[in-house]
């Protein structure tokens, strides 16, 4: 019941951010489970890509309370929301840094990317991809995409040919 409820929430809104902190966290587990399955590199990188958009997908109707209760929160609670987002930012960066790092390490990964700069492709791609699905109904179930995106990230977008000649 209601009443119940507020025995542990004061209101509405500490019920929201208590929810997106579950959230949060759930999906900040299941990524680092994901980052240390499979024997290569590439199987990583695909079980974490595919373990991120799975999450997605499973709570899709959380991101649309999310996106529609941002709205009516007050400029105090929008600014709680921002900080909240921003930590999250900075948690899944040092995360996909930390990733890359390893990529780096066993020789996979080109040399003169630097590890932030794949965590913002990749965090892109992923936020792309999502937002997308999301927000207009997806086709296909969005764990699908899996193999696009390490296609798109393996071999770019440019054919063999374009990529040679620089520029």
């Amino acid at each position: 019941s209601k009443g119940t409820l507020y025995l542990y929430f004061k209101n509405k809104d500490d019920l929201f951010f208590s929810i997106i902190q579950e959230k949060t966290d759930q999906i900040f587990e299941r990524l680092q489970e994901a980052m240390h399955q499979g024997e290569t590199f590439i199987e990583r990188m695909e079980n974490l890509i595919r373990s991120y958009l799975l999450f997605f997908e499973e709570h899709r109707s959380f991101y649309h309370i999310i996106h529609s209760e941002k709205t009516r929160l007050s400029g105090e609670e929008t600014s709680r929301l921002h900080t909240h987002v921003k930590q999250s930012f900075l948690q899944f960066e040092k995360m996909l840094c930390a990733f890359f790092q390893t990529g780096l390490k066993e020789g996979v990964l080109r040399k003169k990317l630097s590890p932030d700069l794949m965590a913002n492709v990749l965090r892109g791609v992923l936020n792309s991809f999502t937002f997308q699905h999301v927000f207009t109904g997806g086709g296909k179930p969005l764990v699908d995409q899996t193999s696009r995106i390490m296609d798109v990230l393996k071999y770019g977008i440019m054919n063999a040919e374009e990529s040679k000649q620089g520029g």
